[in-house]
């Protein structure tokens, strides 16, 4: 639906359109699947010959595509490099992972990122990850894959999970970003699970069948990209929540309650206690429009399920229709790793896994 829409704007109203990303995705035109944009064309003259100048990092395969890496053994190996990345697929494999590099020692060089870090947090901890860029102090960070979407750092050595090629070369962008080594690393592993059905899985089934039919795959090559992309469409469904027909019946207002990029239908916003809580007691005594903008830094989404199940077990307090985290549980964000959805049984009555 997409596509078309951009389409009907190339071809009716005079519209020129640029597309700018590392991943390009195969948007042309196909007569088979009566999909795509007509004329694209490249920018640069030779993009294969540009991607093999710019390149600034190797790529490491797992020997074995079908073996699973254990969260201990990839602890060890990360914790062998005095400066590292590490990105999961999921939340709770960041935070077991995180745990095992711990256990290893080095507390205080060791970082978590992950969505379950209200912004205030997150920022808190890239400034001082930044900082310890910058100058030659040990650094291991443990992250989901919002690391890979806007956060510019440097890593000489990033693992990543094994998943789909455009989240791969995502990660090797935060590897040798800036270019003072002949060469970064970029380790390949299996995770001990697998991601959750949908574009994850099908991103790595796609990056499993390349790789199996070439070993040698390059990763950052326009050509391996765009056959990716196109397995990835195979593998996809194209319109799943009906737009194009809708659109066809011009049920405008439809399109627009259906059409959503990101889905948050399912997330409910939480005030947790970091940082200073000044504007938490303020918002509690005064509900306001400044004092809803006061908290905006200190929100973390959960899903409405947990979030319906704690307003009914006094988790969480309701005020002026916006939920903060009770005092009575401000021990579950960690001033380390943000909301923890797990409690103590034998106290607590929280046992969702968030």
């Amino acid at each position: 639906p997409i596509l078309d829409v951009l389409r009907g704007l190339l071809l009716h109203y005079r519209v020129s359109l640029l597309l700018s990303t590392a991943t390009q995705p195969a948007l042309s035109w196909r007569e088979d699947r009566r999909w795509g944009l007509p004329d694209v064309r490249e920018i640069v003259d030779d993009p294969g010959k540009l991607a093999r100048e710019l390149r600034r990092v190797t790529f490491e395969m797992p020997r074995d595509l079908s073996q699973a890496t254990t969260w201990p053994e990839l602890a060890a190996s990360i914790h062998h490099h005095k400066r590292v990345l590490a990105i999961t697929h999921l939340r709770r494999h960041a935070r077991a992972l995180f745990e095992e590099v711990l256990r290893l020692g080095d507390e205080a060089s060791t970082f978590h990122l992950s969505a379950l870090m209200c912004p205030e947090h997150r920022a808190d901890v890239l400034g001082e990850i930044r900082r310890r860029l910058a100058g030659e102090e040990p650094l291991r960070v443990i992250s989901t894959q919002l690391v890979e979407a806007g956060v510019d750092l440097d890593f000489p050595v990033v693992f990543r999970a094994l998943g789909g090629l455009d989240a791969i070369t995502q990660a090797a962008g935060r590897c040798n970003r800036e270019g003072k080594l002949p060469s970064g690393r970029v380790i390949l592993f299996r995770a001990p699970e697998p991601p959750p059905p949908g574009p994850l899985q099908q991103g790595l089934d796609a990056t499993l069948l390349m790789l199996q039919g070439d070993p040698s795959l390059d990763p950052l090559s326009p050509a391996a990209i765009e056959t990716y992309f196109r397995r990835l469409y195979q593998a996809g469904v194209e319109d799943r929540h009906g737009i194009q027909v809708l659109r066809g019946e011009w049920k405008f207002r439809e399109v627009a309650e259906k059409v959503r990029l990101i889905d948050e239908e399912g997330q409910v916003d939480l005030v947790v206690p970091y940082g200073d809580l000044g504007p938490i007691e303020c918002l509690r005594a005064r509900p306001s429009r400044g004092s809803f903008r006061g908290v905006q830094r200190k929100i973390v989404g959960i899903p409405r399920y947990v979030a319906e199940s704690w307003k009914q077990q006094g988790v969480v307090d309701e005020v002026a229709g916006l939920l903060i985290l009770s005092p009575t549980y401000a021990h579950l964000y960690d001033p380390r790793l943000g909301l923890k959805g797990e409690a103590n049984p034998v106290s607590d009555p929280v046992s969702f896994v968030i």
